[in-house]
């Protein structure tokens, strides 16, 4: 067996490794799309385009060079269709970006027409190399030949990633929220590693690896989504009990023996008054959207670096640092302001009510649940105290 049939085979299979990493990506995700948000369709489109360009690449190996009936046609009609696929996965990476950090589907409508671009150019530089041979040529022997502005296709899918990537780049320089950096990190990943292979598929002829690339990239970054997922409730999208558990042991080991930080540790509990009644009268589907609205709300009266969690039920608890008392008592009160505003400017037949309480770190805590019991019982103190005045 020669050396070109040795390589064919090898590119056939690692094409072959990227479509089963991809489709069990694909397959995974299908059993819970629960929802059509726009970011999980964007990510569909990017995992179906670099499918398809693995499937054209592998039967493009295996053509090139195989004489049979009409060969040389089968081998055009699948570097066409090759070369017209080449720009998709990075539009949709792009567009996957652009979802991801304005999560605006006004915006990207606005922005579509420039976005496409780069592939519309792409594809008439593929359909018009059948008479000016620019991208590709066949031989008469049925043997695939780069053509002298092959480049230029590679060019306008840099115009996609590194548009992505200044994107992300950008949205992390001005980010301060702990969640969002960790969605810009793997925003700017992506690329780089695509970008860096690109370049030397163009230098040396014959290496194909963009795509088995973009598939690992891909797959790293579902194991990554997927991590944060386990740790986020799914209703309200903030962190849930098991976060919160494991963060409070690392607060108390990190912080034993250092009274000066231990002391600017607080946890906040917040609690919504007569829940149950919302969802007695009104029905579960408005319960859950009264709690969607609330942690909406304390996350949003909340600091960037602040943990919000959903204990379980319709209880909250925020851990924090902050110099003084008085401080966290602010952040109270502000939460309270935003309750007002959203029952001030809401058309629902109910109201939002919270109580809340809070609790520092101080030095005879020992153990998790002290801690939480003690911004409890400061909360239970508030929740009385409401009664007795009404």
């Amino acid at each position: 067996m020669g050396g070109f049939a040795v390589l064919k085979i090898l590119y056939v299979e690692i094409s072959i490794v990227g479509i089963v990493i991809l489709l069990a990506i694909r397959f995974y995700l299908r059993k819970r799309e629960y929802t059509e948000e726009l970011d999980k369709r964007t990510f569909k489109w990017l995992i179906w385009s670099d499918i398809l360009i693995l499937i054209f690449d592998a039967v493009t190996w295996i053509l090139d060079g195989m004489i049979f009936p009409y060969s040389g046609e089968l081998l055009l009609v699948s570097m066409m269709i090759y070369y017209c696929l080449v720009p998709l996965p990075s539009l949709f990476w792009l567009l996957y970006t652009d979802v991801k950090l304005h999560a605006d589907q006004r915006r990207l409508k606005k922005l579509l027409a420039l976005y496409s671009i780069p592939c519309v150019v792409s594809t008439i530089l593929v359909l018009t190399t059948l008479k000016t041979g620019w991208i590709f040529t066949i031989s008469a022997d049925g043997i695939y030949y780069r053509g002298p502005y092959m480049a230029v296709i590679v060019l306008l899918t840099y115009v996609y990633l590194g548009g992505a990537l200044v994107m992300a780049v950008k949205a992390r320089c001005g980010e301060q929220n702990t969640d969002r950096i960790k969605v810009c990190r793997y925003l700017i990943f992506f690329p780089i590693p695509t970008i860096i292979l690109s370049f030397v598929q163009v230098e040396l002829y014959g290496v194909t690896l963009i795509w088995i690339c973009m598939a690992v990239s891909l797959l790293i970054i579902f194991l990554n989504v997927q991590s944060e997922q386990i740790s986020k409730d799914t209703l309200t999208g903030l962190l849930n009990r098991g976060y919160l558990d494991s963060y409070l042991d690392r607060i108390l080991t990190t912080s034993k023996g250092k009274p000066e930080v231990r002391a600017r540790y607080f946890a906040m509990i917040v609690d919504m008054d007569d829940f149950k009644q919302v969802n007695d009268t009104f029905g579960h589907v408005e319960g859950d959207k009264l709690l969607v609205a609330a942690a909406s709300l304390i996350r949003q009266s909340c600091c960037p670096d602040d943990v919000v969690t959903r204990m379980g039920g319709d209880e909250f608890l925020i851990i924090g640092q902050r110099d003084k008392p008085e401080a966290v008592q602010r952040l109270m009160d502000e939460i309270l302001d935003n309750v007002r505003l959203y029952n001030e400017n809401s058309n629902e037949s109910y109201r939002m009510c919270m109580s809340l309480g809070f609790a520092m770190l101080d030095k005879q805590i020992k153990r998790p649940d002290q801690f939480i019991t003690a911004a409890d019982i400061n909360m239970y103190r508030n929740k009385e105290e409401k009664k007795a005045n009404n």
